[in-house]
């Protein structure tokens, strides 16, 4: 016989094996229920992220506003001679307008990102057009992309919109176009939706308009125009007026303006009075059309200092007087 204890063995009982088989079920179902959410979470996402795409093609689809008053346009730069500068008058070729023998030049360099530039635009250069349509006055605009609020590449591109626009004859519709799209989209104005429908509404042939905007000879010229109004002219700031009567440039007594020899510091009144005092006057000689005109700015800018609101009446007068 063996001395060695017997070993029991105990039967689960049938209560404890489904309790057992209870709790897999349990953990059966909820990982099933696990699963299906996950899969719903999934589906969700998916379903979000293909309205979010869907949006986006739908948004970019969608034509960019583009308001263009093509009848205000035309009543506003009516009788208007659309030009360029000779060749060779300057380094590069740049949009003019008016008779370029005017008596009168003025030479702009010019930001369409650039809100001084709008404000100037608006509030003088607008209001020269009629000096411009009675021959006494050539304008010369010389583009930049050096200032202004746009970012770099809003600002090349608004550059861009407004040569393309030249090349096919349309450069002042187009400036003031994005003059006044500057104040109406502000940093959102050189959407190239929005820049490539006004061209349209203006009546441009878009396929040449699209072969311009991307052509190695949009860049390069510029970029030559940044480097001259930079380099050669000195600008610091836009806008830069630079002002001749018969070839001899009118310089500011002072200089207060960060662009050398730029009349910034003159309003419309002082312009209007030297052009006014200066553009009847009889052809003389370089010396003494020199003096009158200096004596005229001097005259125009003490008159803008000591007496703000006279100096549109005042400016002429004294330049009448020192042309005399």
């Amino acid at each position: 016989m063996s001395n060695k204890p017997g070993v029991s063995v105990k039967k689960a009982s049938p209560s404890s094996i489904q309790g057992r088989a209870d709790i897999k079920a349990r953990q059966a179902a909820l990982e099933a229920q696990r699963k299906r959410n996950q899969q719903v979470v999934l589906f969700v996402g998916a379903v979000a992220a293909l309205a979010i795409v869907v949006l986006v093609i739908v948004l970019s689809s969608r034509p960019a506003e583009a308001p263009v008053d093509t009848a205000a346009l035309a009543k506003k730069l009516d009788g208007l001679a659309f030009g360029s500068t000779k060749e060779g008058e300057y380094p590069l070729v740049f949009p003019a307008l008016g008779d370029p023998n005017a008596p009168i030049r003025m030479e702009e360099i010019s930001s369409f990102a650039c809100p001084a530039c709008k404000s100037y635009h608006d509030g003088v250069i607008v209001n020269l057009l009629d000096k411009v349509r009675a021959g006494q006055l050539y304008y010369v605009y010389m583009p930049t992309t050096r200032t202004g609020d746009y970012d770099a590449a809003g600002k090349n591109l608004v550059t861009q919109t407004g040569y393309c626009a030249w090349q096919q004859g349309k450069f002042w519709q187009m400036h003031e176009v994005l003059f006044d799209w500057q104040g109406t989209f502000g940093a959102a104005t050189p959407d190239k939706a929005r820049l490539r429908s006004g061209a349209e509404k203006l009546g441009m042939d878009l396929g040449k308009y699209d072969s311009c905007m991307s052509d190695r000879v949009t860049q390069k010229y510029i970029d030559d125009s940044d480097n001259y109004v930079s380099t050669t002219r000195k600008m610091g700031s836009t806008p830069s007026i630079f002002l001749f009567v018969r070839g001899t440039q009118i310089k500011p007594p002072t200089q207060s303006s960060s662009t050398p020899d730029s009349l910034n510091g003159l309003g419309l009144g002082e312009l209007r009075g030297i052009i006014e005092a200066n553009a009847a006057a009889p052809v003389a000689t370089a010396a003494a059309t020199s003096a009158a005109t200096i004596a005229a700015t001097q005259a125009a800018t003490s008159a803008a200092t000591s007496a703000p609101t006279d100096a549109a009446t005042s400016a002429p007068t004294a330049a009448a007087t020192a042309a005399q």
